[in-house]
């Protein structure tokens, strides 16, 4: 039986490690959100309190956010930059527009600017 005990033994080892590893990177998942949540507060106010001409744009806006902050959840951190940058890209349009007021847009593209700096230097985490 010797054999037996030394085959549980290593699938018992195994499990540990797998479920060491899972940790880690579970930990890691959900660190660039919660090192960066003040930057993603601030969007979301900055957001949240401008006035646009279409509510339609500034749900479209939330939601953009939203979607970066569920790529956060997942550990996609790259995905939720790309995703922070659409929306700089989409408010800059909407300024240009005059579908939201200069000021409103500049106040939104730096905080946006603000998350993705925090968040591209957690990338290497």
């Amino acid at each position: 039986m010797p054999s037996v005990r030394s085959g549980m033994s290593i699938a018992i080892l195994l499990m540990l490690i797998l479920a060491s590893l899972l940790l880690v990177l579970s930990s890691s998942k959900s660190y660039a959100q919660t090192t960066c949540q003040t930057e993603l507060g601030t969007l979301r106010s900055a957001i949240g309190s401008a006035t646009f001409t279409n509510q339609k744009d500034q749900v479209n806006l939330i939601a953009k956010l939203d979607a970066a902050e569920d790529k956060l959840e997942q550990g996609k951190t790259d995905d939720a930059v790309a995703k922070i940058t659409n929306i700089r890209t989409a408010v800059e349009r909407l300024a240009a527009g005059g579908k939201v007021d200069p000021q409103e847009a500049k106040a939104i593209d730096d905080a946006a600017a603000a998350a993705v700096t925090c968040l591209e230097g957690t990338s290497s985490v």
